[in-house]
């Protein structure tokens, strides 16, 4: 009798360590498109930002789960998101935009890896707005720029796997 009592726990152990093992990792497994450049590093910097994408050029896009919103004119809603974005490139960018009225020019040949987006996401209609943009210069400077047009979201841009990431293809049938 103690033969076949041991029998069984050894099989409930083994048993055990098979489906905990076959179980998704909720902190891995986020079920999120990535490009074929994706290596397997973290999906998180911390507990703040969560990695969706990273391009080609190994750049990395991450969201902040701890600021998302969900809000349309005061009202909660799954339609509306207001969510910050940094993008950490791999390789060092040059400063070369200006405008018309020359906002930017103590900033031309400045050089960054990082970059902050405030968007606000309209997944009923597949567009997005950048509210405002910070830019981390190497320096320590910060430029802090304004907002743009609402716009439709670009095919194969990582806008649209933001929005797939976020609204899903729930809003298919509206298009």
């Amino acid at each position: 009798m103690n033969t076949k009592l041991y029998q069984l726990l050894i099989l409930f152990i083994f048993l055990e360590i098979f489906i905990s093992g076959c179980k998704k990792n909720p902190e891995t497994d986020t079920g999120i498109k990535k490009d074929s450049a994706q290596t397997n590093k973290e999906d998180k910097i911390d507990d703040r930002w969560k990695l969706y994408y990273t391009n080609a050029d190994n750049d990395k896009y991450y969201y902040d789960t701890k600021t998302l919103e969900h809000f349309d004119r005061g009202e909660l809603s799954a339609e509306r998101y207001y969510i910050w974005e940094k993008i950490i490139f791999d390789k060092e960018q040059v400063f070369d935009f200006n405008n018309k009225d020359n906002n930017y020019s103590g900033a031309q040949g400045k050089k960054y890896k990082e970059i902050k987006y405030y968007k606000e996401l309209r997944c009923t209609y597949k567009m997005i707005k950048i509210n405002e943009y910070k830019i981390f210069f190497i320096d320590g400077k910060v430029l802090n720029a304004g907002s743009f047009n609402v716009e439709y979201i670009a095919p194969e841009s990582s806008d649209e796997i933001l929005y797939e990431t976020l609204c899903g293809d729930k809003n298919q049938d509206s298009k």
